[in-house]
């Protein structure tokens, strides 16, 4: 289904309709063809179906009461999601229930029945964030002193081989999952070379950084970029 926001005339589409998808990039919005995806069968990726089946079969078995409380919290606004054309939309509780979920099994943490208590966490502080060729150093990033001791820490890049290109789109990664370190660095080299190769210097590294609380409630994101010189 795509979608459409309307101006005085139509001001975006994204989506598919009848034979055409439409989509944007960074030169502005575009069409193409419309096609049948491929059926990735990657380990994450049914990593990620196996989940979704298991929450699906989890949010069945609870209580009427229990489902409820979901859909309760689900539409209360904090909860507002924001679309590709920053307009604000609601979750169901199932959906919630998913997200919560996920995010959960992602970070090795069991998932919770009631919906979350708690609020969002503050975004991450980040000091500084060092990206290295594989030769010279061991990528990191830097906090202040226990930034993440209540919180998981989940860090997600994108790689730009030219150092002027300022938004990467939508093409991060989840490159790594950290849960309550109490010191103020987090390194990744062994992960950043498996999703994107050997680094080379002159690489723009782009960083998306959150802190999740243990009900699955993501902070807003602290984002930066750094070109890599060594």
């Amino acid at each position: 289904m795509a979608i459409i926001k309307l101006g005085s005339l139509i001001s975006g589409i994204s989506g598919s309709v009848g034979g055409a998808t439409f989509s944007n990039s960074r030169s502005g919005p575009f069409v193409r063809p419309w096609s049948r995806g491929s059926n990735p069968r990657s380990t994450k990726q049914s990593l990620h179906r196996s989940r979704v089946a298991t929450l699906s079969a989890s949010w069945r078995a609870l209580t009427d009461l229990q489902r409820a409380a979901w859909n309760i919290w689900a539409v209360l606004p904090a909860q507002n999601q924001t679309n590709y054309f920053g307009d604000t939309f609601s979750l169901s509780g199932f959906g919630w229930w998913c997200k919560a979920g996920i995010r959960l099994l992602e970070a090795g943490r069991s998932t919770i029945i009631a919906p979350p208590s708690a609020g969002y966490p503050a975004a991450p502080t980040i000091s500084s964030f060092n990206p290295f060729s594989t030769a010279t150093g061991n990528s990191n990033f830097r906090t202040p002193a226990d930034e993440f001791l209540a919180y998981d820490c989940f860090l997600f890049l994108a790689l730009s081989q030219s150092s002027s290109v300022e938004n990467p789109g939508n093409n991060y990664a989840l490159i790594k999952i950290w849960n309550l370190q109490a010191g103020d660095w987090f390194a990744f080299q062994p992960q950043l070379n498996e999703a994107f190769g050997t680094i080379q210097v002159g690489h723009k590294l782009h960083a998306r950084i959150y802190r999740q609380s243990t009900e699955g409630l993501r902070s807003p994101v602290a984002t930066i970029a750094t070109v890599v010189a060594s």
